[in-house]
């Protein structure tokens, strides 16, 4: 039955969480992800916005063994809240989907789920509940530093230094080293070994050669290098992916560079 203006209105509270495949939280570091929520059965967007807050501990996520019946602990992770305002308290099925990172969109990537709620329920105590959503986003942050896209490139042969940033969706680094939280100490989860990055150059959409990219511990982490000596004009263009062996997580970004032969 539907209420009038007098009554009060039947609201329900979401709580929608955002995690990468084999990471954290995605933070405001990382810019968070951007939320829409729709009834899945009419279409209707019922809300929308972005996770605010931090990607989590490091520790008690990545580290500390987890049982598939326990939840994977939040404390200080981003979320995005709202209230959905129903009218009546029959169930809604509702589509729930993210799109992340805002810090780097050529590598987002869209995840979304269906979760029934019902409006106006209510726990043994009495309280009122509130549904939480855990969305799991797949992908690598993949983004080429160098070279410079569409590089014009005025005599040739020239080499092509060739320079990607790889990191976890969440924004969490690569490399090998020791780690603390200040409590603990442990080694980085995500190590060198456990990833492939190289870049496919093709020219004029034809392959050309594939280029292994080698991790570079004096860049920083996650920077990996290459380099291709260009002999031939035409429109190229340098397709860096990245690879994670342990998830099978999979990134790619693209680069153009090119020589026009003088008329």
């Amino acid at each position: 039955m539907n209420q009038s203006s007098n009554e009060t209105k039947i609201t329900a509270s979401i709580v929608v969480r955002v995690i990468a495949n084999g990471g954290k939280f995605l933070g405001d570091d990382i810019s968070g992800a951007v939320i829409t929520i729709h009834n899945a059965q009419t279409g209707e967007l019922l809300a929308s916005g972005n996770t605010r807050g931090g990607s989590g501990d490091i520790y008690n996520i990545m580290i500390l063994p987890i049982a598939r019946t326990q939840t994977i602990p939040d404390n200080g992770a981003s979320l995005f809240e709202t209230t959905i305002v129903a009218s009546d308290n029959l169930p809604i099925q509702l589509r729930v989907s993210a799109i992340g990172p805002g810090a780097g969109l050529q590598s987002k990537a869209t995840v979304s789920t269906t979760q029934w709620i019902v409006p106006g329920l209510k726990d043994p105590a009495g309280n009122a509940i509130t549904w939480n959503c855990l969305l799991e986003l797949p992908g690598l942050l993949v983004q080429v530093m160098e070279p410079p896209t569409h590089w014009n490139i005025a005599t040739i042969p020239q080499t092509i230094d060739i320079t990607a940033n790889v990191a976890m969706m969440c924004g969490c680094p690569i490399d090998d080293s020791e780690v603390t939280d200040g409590s603990n100490k442990f080694l980085n989860p995500w190590p060198v070994a456990d990833f492939m990055v190289g870049c496919n150059i093709l020219c004029n959409g034809e392959l050309v050669t594939e280029i292994p990219l080698q991790f570079d511990p004096g860049d920083g982490p996650g920077r990996y290098c290459g380099s291709w000596t260009m002999t031939i004009p035409g429109f190229y263009t340098g397709s860096v992916y990245a690879y994670q062996l342990s998830t099978g997580n999979t990134g790619t970004a693209n680069v153009s560079f090119f020589n026009q032969p003088s008329a």
